[in-house]
């Protein structure tokens, strides 16, 4: 499958352990090849990323999240990584959800909602 053309999409992609971590590693070089601004948001306020408690949810057209979106309740993120989904939810903007082991692969494509 290949991705849309994301060119006019900024998407925060929100990760525990800033952007040195990889765990968004292929999703984020999937939607940048398909033309997004993809902007890391650090839950834990980790060095490089845009602390999630200073990010500004409504710049963003989508969140990516290194879980499932059903996983939220259990995902151990803060409540100012919380109500950051919970704003993307609400508005009905785009949140990107995936299990890790889903992306081992490098150039494996993800489906997006329509």
């Amino acid at each position: 499958m290949v991705l849309r053309d994301l060119g006019q999409c900024c998407v925060a992609a929100l990760t525990l352990d800033g952007p040195q971590h990889d765990e968004l590693g292929n999703a984020v070089r999937l939607l940048q090849s398909a033309g997004a601004d993809v902007q890391v948001v650090s839950a834990k306020g980790s060095a490089g990323g845009v602390p999630v408690a200073r990010a500004e949810p409504d710049l963003y057209d989508a969140v990516l999240l290194p879980c499932a979106v059903t996983d939220l309740e259990r995902w151990d993120a803060g409540a100012d990584a919380l109500a950051f989904v919970e704003h993307f939810l609400r508005s009905g903007k785009l949140v990107l959800g995936f299990a890790a082991a889903a992306l081992d692969g490098a150039g494996t494509a993800v489906p997006l909602p329509n």
